[in-house]
């Protein structure tokens, strides 16, 4: 059992530890100094785990300390916290405090138009949560925290998407659970339908709507620039180093950044890429023939619903952010849609963030805590789910007999997802 003391022992302990490391690796120790924006890169696992092991260990001391009602109502009103947040990236406060130097309230609202008042409201919530500080009254600098969305727009784009559109639909999360369980006409399929009421689904949604579908597509890619989200995750938690001259299919490809990251790794292969957006295709057609002729050459890019029948014949087969999207009765109609495609042998790996398996504890590090975020996010969205091995197994079986599985690889050095791999059994 956790107590004080002994959280307070662990804290000590990690954070000696943490120093060694960082001198190691010749890291400055982190402060809340705007220069310090980017502390810890570099870092290797072992200094990434001990940071987590202190971010545990803080966070029960100071759930402790709180007690439960703090606590709960801490949570109750953390919408406050990312309303706080979103207006400061909507508005590009961040981007308009000059770097290493200052600015008066009254310039930076003509700045970012906005009145004074709410500009002065929106900064000192922020500073009270550790963004910018005010160094006079009304004047006001980066903290390490403000400089680091500053410098990197990739952080923005993330940022601002969890603030903005998902914050509202899981803010819609309960009114959508309700309704469901009232039952009827009026029943929305997920919270998405409530705050766009117009679309059935959010795939709708982004190609009516081109101001939201540029941002989800800058949020997407903010994320595959991370450490987390990176697409290179892939390349390193499975063997592509005998490949050779096989056919990897990306279904659901999208403008095919999967198998732009996995070339390098299986230079001879052939990637076909297929997705249901013809737009999308033809980006990935044009961005692969203008970057790397060679790599176009052995790439095609094919219009296919993963919904019907397979129709293409490859030896392996990715599906990379696919099945979280949809329901276990979507799931198994995908995988039974691929089997006429399907030779004896082949692979189809799975690459998402899996669920830990029961019984759940405390999450205190956002590594552990970010898989529980996007699995409610995917209920709020579609009413789709993130899922454990087990969960996987249980579908791909339920689709076909046939479907083996065989390893799961992953979460490398912080990495969000991991890869399942099946093989299919003739």
């Amino acid at each position: 059992m956790s107590t004080l003391g002994a959280l307070v022992s662990t804290i000590v302990e990690k954070t000696t530890t943490l120093s060694l490391l960082l001198g190691q690796q010749n890291i400055t120790p982190p402060t809340f100094a705007e220069d310090d924006h980017s502390p810890y890169q570099g870092e290797n696992v072992a200094l990434r785990q001990t940071r987590y092991d202190i971010v545990r260990a803080a966070q029960d001391l100071l759930r402790l300390a709180q007690g439960p009602e703090d606590q709960i109502l801490q949570l109750a009103w953390s919408s406050a916290d990312t309303s706080n947040i979103s207006v400061v990236l909507q508005f590009k406060i961040a981007e308009n405090v000059p770097l290493g130097g200052s600015i008066t309230s009254a310039d930076l609202a003509a700045k970012v138009g906005l009145p004074e008042d709410i500009l002065l409201r929106t900064l000192r919530y922020a500073i009270g949560n550790g963004l910018f500080v005010e160094t006079a009254p009304g004047v006001f600098a980066h903290s390490a925290t403000s400089a680091a969305v500053a410098h990197s727009p990739s952080l923005r784009d993330i940022a601002l998407g969890g603030s903005n559109e998902q914050a509202q639909m899981l803010l819609r999360l309960t009114d959508a659970l309700v309704l469901q369980q009232k039952g009827g006409a009026d029943a929305p399929h997920a919270a998405f339908n409530l705050v766009f009421p117009k679309y059935q689904n959010i795939f709708e949604c982004l190609a009516m709507e081109p101001d939201l579908a540029m941002r989800y597509h800058l949020y997407m890619m903010g994320r595959v620039k991370t450490d987390r989200w990176s697409t290179t995750n892939m390349v390193k938690s499975w063997d592509w180093a005998n490949v050779g001259s096989k056919a990897i299919v990306d279904v659901g490809g999208s403008a095919g950044h999967t198998c732009m990251a996995l070339a390098e790794a299986c230079p001879q292969a052939k990637f076909i890429i297929q997705d249901v957006d013809k737009v999308a295709l033809e980006q990935g057609r044009q961005a692969l023939s203008s970057a790397s002729p060679a790599l176009a050459e052995r790439t095609s890019f094919v219009q296919h619903d993963f919904f019907q029948p397979q129709t293409v014949s490859g030896d392996i087969y990715i599906f990379r952010h696919i099945f979280h999207d949809w329901s276990d009765e979507d799931t198994v109609r995908i995988l039974k849609a691929l089997v006429p495609g399907l030779i004896d042998g082949a692979t189809i790996l799975v690459s998402e963030g899996i669920m830990p398996e029961p019984p759940a504890k405390r999450t205190n590090a956002l590594d552990e805590k970010q898989i529980l975020i996007e699995d409610l996010f995917m209920l709020a969205v579609h009413n789709g789910r993130e899922r454990s091995v087990e969960d996987f197994t249980k579908l791909f079986k339920l689709a076909d007999a046939r479907y083996e599985y065989v390893t799961t690889t992953g979460g490398i050095d912080g990495a969000f997802q991991s890869t399942v791999e099946f093989k299919f059994k003739t």
